[in-house]
Formats: C-alpha cells, sequence, structure tokens
C-alpha cells in the first residue's frame, strides 16, 4: 500500500507527464504543419519507451538480487572456510607425529580446495541464472518492441 507522501508524488509524476506528453504533441504538430509532413503520435512514442525502461527497470532488480545473492554466498563460503581451516589446524597440530600432520594436512588442504571450487561453481551458477533471467526479459521487450513497429507502420 502506497503512503500519502508516495501517492502524492506518484500524481505529480502523473500531471507532469501529461503536460509534457501534451507539450510535445503540440511542437510536433506543429512542426508537422509547418512542413507538410505527418503529425507523430507523441503519447504511442513515450508509451513505447515508457515499456522499455520498465523492462530494463525489471531485468536490473533481477541483477542485482542475483548479485546480492552471490555476494551472501561468497560471505557465507568464507566464514565457513575460516571454520573448518580453525578446525582442521587444530585437528594437525594435535597429531603425534610429523609425518601424519604432513598427511592429514594434505588432506585437509585437498578437503578445501574441493569445497572452495564446489562453492565458486555454485555462485557462478547464482549469476549466470540471473544475468538470464536478466536477459531474457531484456530479449522479450525487445521482441515486443519490434512486433508494436511492425503494427504501427
Amino acid at each position: 500500500m502506497a503512503t500519502k507522501a508516495e501517492a502524492s508524488v506518484e500524481k505529480k509524476i502523473e500531471e507532469a507527464t501529461e503536460k509534457m506528453t501534451a507539450d510535445l504533441k503540440k511542437g510536433f504538430d506543429a512542426f508537422a504543419d509547418l512542413f507538410k509532413t505527418p503529425k507523430l503520435d507523441v503519447t504511442s512514442v513515450i508509451e513505447f519507451q515508457k515499456k522499455n525502461i520498465e523492462a530494463a527497470v525489471e531485468a536490473n532488480k533481477i541483477a542485482f538480487e542475483g548479485a546480492k545473492a552471490a555476494a551472501q554466498a561468497q560471505i557465507d563460503m568464507t566464514k565457513d572456510a575460516v571454520a573448518k581451516f580453525n578446525d582442521a589446524a587444530t585437528e594437525v597440530f594435535s597429531t603425534k607425529s610429523p609425518e601424519s600432520s604432513v598427511t592429514k594436512g594434505y588432506e585437509v588442504a585437498q578437503m578445501m580446495f574441493q569445497s572452495n571450487l564446489k562453492g565458486y561453481r555454485e555462485v557462478t551458477d547464482l549469476v549466470i541464472a540471473s544475468n538470464q533471467k536478466a536477459i531474457a526479459i531484456l530479449q522479450a521487450r525487445y521482441t515486443a518492441g519490434v512486433e508494436e513497429l511492425k503494427a504501427s507502420a
């Protein structure tokens, strides 16, 4: 539910848009009359661009949410890696012989590498998925825009 202030701002934006549209129409009509060219449907042009902007805003929101999710996943991975490293260090240094420390250290390093690799794959998949969604929105708008232009010609 929009607040009173938001409703007021939206009303002012609507009023300004209507005034701008009327002023543009008047100017383009005068130009068309002056040079004997077809008149431009300013309302359709503005509506067309409004749809383009809405699609761009939606795509950017999806891309931002994807980036935010990727950043959070990286934070979680780092916290997990630090905890695993602390546990592993305690385990490695608590062994009795140097040979078993080296063996244990190798096992821990290998486990951490595999874990980090898996985590980075997951982060990459998150980013790819959100970018694909954003691109799909822009492609859909492009296709719709082309169809609108064909219909108006």
